[in-house]
């Protein structure tokens, strides 16, 4: 773990300027080959649109969440739709798409099972992926709604949320 930690650390100064060689910005932009300057030109050109329309990012606590909800049952209907086919009947998983659900519990036992309900920390979070990089092939093509929806079913199904739960801004976080 300490091993893990320093490694993160040395990264994060790396990347974000905390040590003497390199500003973070830089050293990002050297690693891809990008001229400092043109990133600088392009961002100040950008709106307040444009940069709302890719800064989508949702904290733990919830800051920033969209308007919209979504209840457990309309959950399991956009599940059947758009994610059994990669994560299985109630997120059980697929030998091409992983399981989401199960697992409570067993992190600290010798077969631990990584899902949504037993490793991700916070619901923001799952808000935040499925959000993002969902469903597969088309990622960041999911309603608000949908996506409240989609994490209400998810987390209901190990009982984390009560079956008739509606999510939104408010009852997520």
């Amino acid at each position: 773990k300490l091993v893990h930690k320093k490694l993160a650390n040395d990264a994060y100064a790396w990347m974000f300027g905390k040590n003497d060689m390199f500003n973070g910005f830089e050293n990002i932009c050297r690693v891809l080959d990008i001229d400092p300057e043109r990133v600088r030109v392009r961002a100040m050109a950008m709106s307040k649109d444009d940069v709302a329309k890719i800064d989508i990012s949702i904290p733990p606590d919830g800051k920033g969440l969209p308007a919209g909800s979504g209840s457990v049952a309309q959950g399991a209907a956009i599940f059947q739709q758009k994610c059994e086919v990669c994560h299985g009947a109630a997120g059980a998983g697929t030998p091409s798409g992983d399981r989401l659900v199960g697992g409570i519990g067993s992190l600290n036992t010798a077969n631990p099972v990584k899902t949504v309900n037993s490793y991700w920390p916070y619901a923001t979070t799952v808000f935040d992926y499925i959000r993002r990089a969902m469903p597969n092939p088309n990622p960041k093509s999911l309603q608000n709604d949908e996506v409240y929806a989609l994490v209400a079913y998810i987390l209901s199904i190990d009982n984390v949320v009560p079956k008739d739960a509606v999510l939104d801004a408010t009852s997520l976080p």
